[in-house]
């Protein structure tokens, strides 16, 4: 039922950094009459009804303006305050919440595992705890693992019930356990071992005392206190400088997941550094042992012939839970971060891509994305892998391959197609790919674009830009297919068949426009239907029964007329469809249709050549 609502005569003190939940339960029993959690909710606007499942699921994580700014009236508190007690106090610094709509708990749910803060638990500083009986909203936080005040590790599991720190109902989301009795402060409110205190009504909490909760002392381990130290100093500001830089934290931060992401992926117990305690480095050999049996298994299952087996590599950028890991880890990332700039970033990162390159061998690059590497640590892992993937000197004009003289090759970006030729690929390229798992059209993309970095001194974005292809095609693609080649020693082979063919279609006198031939179809959607219908009484077909698929035939009439990328054609980048729908109707049309189609659809294709551009 709905409550009325009266500004508390009663007023308890807010610890600095607490969060909302550990503010209410101390407020909730500070009351002359003391009231149960969910009563004190309503009766303070953060909910409308008496009833434990009116609680939100981003409860504790944001709160609408509305309701803080009534909880803020009631309680008598600033409402910045208010806002300090909430885990988007962080947004922008260490979590991205941009996502997060208090009203839609998938939103929260997406945001919790994306995100590296705890959404429904915490950490817990024991010596914190026995002060003032408060929780606060930085131990919340992945990066934070250590009391730099009590110098101490913080707690990640209740003795008693042998589960995070938390106390809150799963399957309601934020709702918190035992909402509807007196709280407690400073106690452990998670449910206890299955028939430890009665069940039903009769239920109690799990009621460890926090503040008696076991930790380890880290006054003799310097290296681990002044790393929380550095993040700490971080984490209290938007911008933070490290690389020579001013730049946002929550790049910061990010920068920092990924090199842990990295370090648990593929670093070694010896790879941590000395000043780590004893615990540190055994939570780290844990997870080695277990990281390597889980390795093993996913190799097993590609040795069976599974394109993708195991456990995913992007897991290793979630949240782990122990302190004891992050003190083994973060000092590393730290460490690394606190270079002067990128330059010597990329000198001190080098042995953990060397470790990382052991795993992924002729795949390093695509560590970028796995372990989502981004600004200033994208920019030094790209020059740690510098030597190997240097165009000009190693493949490009400048390289000894080049049959040109110095003078240039005479064909212009517009002579190269999107799609490397076929016939040439399956001949001088195809055999360097032999034993990976590369692609043909996105290598004979990459082909194409090392074509045009020979007729024109572009980047690999711009080259990807003249041919019409995505963005991604020279980020990722680019990055993978070259590096394949290099890890597999094929780059002097790779060279002289790319300067073969350049040199070949430089004596051609019947160089194509494939420029002018994209230009022209560039609204080429569909084959007009009365043409359609002809072309498939030429082949005995009824156009009833074909009736709808003249769009996906344009799409293999353009690809044909530009030698194009059919998933780049008009026909399906304007149309209504989704990329997955279409790809699956190209793949039925080709299996099923072009069989008896093709002789037709070639001799179309042929009278659609514009004149001048052949």
């Amino acid at each position: 039922m709905r409550l009325a609502r009266r500004v508390l005569n009663f007023r308890v003190p807010v610890i600095p950094g607490e969060t909302l939940g550990s503010y209410l339960i101390r407020l909730s029993t500070g009351l002359p009459l003391k009231l149960p959690l969910v009563t004190l909710m309503a009766h303070t606007g953060l909910i409308d009804e008496d009833h434990v499942k009116s609680i939100g699921h981003a409860f504790g994580v944001v709160l609408e303006e509305d309701r803080l700014r009534e909880f803020a009236r009631l309680t008598r508190l600033d409402e910045e305050t208010v806002r300090g007690m909430l885990l988007s106090v962080y947004h922008g610094v260490a979590v991205d919440l941009s996502g997060v709509d208090p009203g839609d708990a998938n939103s929260v749910r997406l945001a919790a595992k994306d995100g590296w803060a705890f959404f429904t638990t915490t950490r817990v500083c024991p010596c914190c705890v026995g002060e003032n009986r408060a929780l606060l909203v930085r131990w919340k936080l992945v990066l934070t693992f250590a009391c730099t005040k009590h110098a101490v590790l913080l707690a990640d599991l209740c003795p008693r019930c042998g589960k995070p720190f938390g106390g809150i109902r799963h399957e309601w989301g934020g709702a918190p356990l035992y909402a509807s009795l007196i709280p407690q402060p400073g106690v452990c409110y998670n449910a206890p071992p299955p028939g430890a205190v009665g069940e039903g009504r009769s239920a109690r909490p799990c009621g460890q005392d926090l503040a008696r909760v076991q930790t380890i002392d880290l006054r003799p381990y310097p290296r681990v206190l002044n790393t929380q130290r550095r993040i700490d100093q971080a984490l209290s500001g938007p911008t933070t400088r490290y690389l020579g830089e001013d730049r946002p934290t929550l790049m910061y931060a990010e920068n920092l997941r990924a090199l842990c992401a990295s370090i648990l992926y593929g670093a070694f117990a010896e790879d941590l550094g000395p000043g780590l305690p004893p615990e540190a480095l055994a939570a780290f050999e844990a997870f080695e042992q277990d990281r390597d049996a889980r390795l093993r298994e996913r190799e097993e299952l590609r040795g069976k012939g599974a394109r993708r087996g195991g456990p995913s590599l992007i897991g290793y950028r979630g949240q782990q839970r122990s302190s004891a890991l992050m003190a083994a880890i973060l000092p590393v990332a730290v460490e690394l971060l606190d270079a002067p700039n990128v330059g010597e970033l990329c000198r001190r990162m080098a042995w953990l891509v060397a470790r990382v390159q052991d795993l992924k061998r002729n795949k390093i690059r695509l560590a970028a994305i796995d372990f989502n590497f981004a600004g200033p640590l994208l920019e030094a892992f790209n020059l740690v892998l510098a030597p190997n993937a240097e165009f000009p000197r190693r493949v490009g004009n400048r390289s000894p391959y080049a049959r040109h003289g110095g003078e240039g090759y005479a064909f212009s970006a517009e002579h190269v197609p999107q799609l490397l030729w076929e016939d040439e690929y399956r001949r001088a390229f195809q055999p360097l790919l032999t034993g990976t798992d590369v692609g043909d059209d996105p290598a004979r993309r990459v082909i194409s674009m090392n074509l045009v970095k020979l007729a024109e001194d572009v980047s690999w974005l711009s080259a990807a830009h003249t041919l019409g292809l995505p963005p991604s095609t020279a980020t990722g693609s680019a990055n993978n297919v070259m590096g394949v080649i290099t890890t597999l020693g094929r780059s002097e082979d790779f060279a002289l068949a790319l300067h073969d063919l350049a040199y070949r279609l430089s004596t051609r006198a019947d160089k194509v426009d494939y420029a002018a031939r994209r230009r022209a179809f560039e609204n080429y959607e569909e084959v007009p239907y009365d043409t359609w219908c002809e072309l498939l009484r030429g082949t005995g077909r009824d156009p009833g029964h074909l009736h709808g698929k003249h769009r996906v035939a344009a799409a293999w009439v353009w690809a044909r007329v530009t030698e194009g990328d059919w998933r780049l054609s008009p026909a399906f980048q304007q149309g209504p469809l989704t990329a997955g729908t279409y790809s699956e109707l190209y793949r039925r049309f080709r299996l099923n249709d072009l069989p008896r189609l093709q002789p037709v659809l070639e001799a179309y294709a042929q009278s659609l050549v514009p004149t001048g551009a052949s």
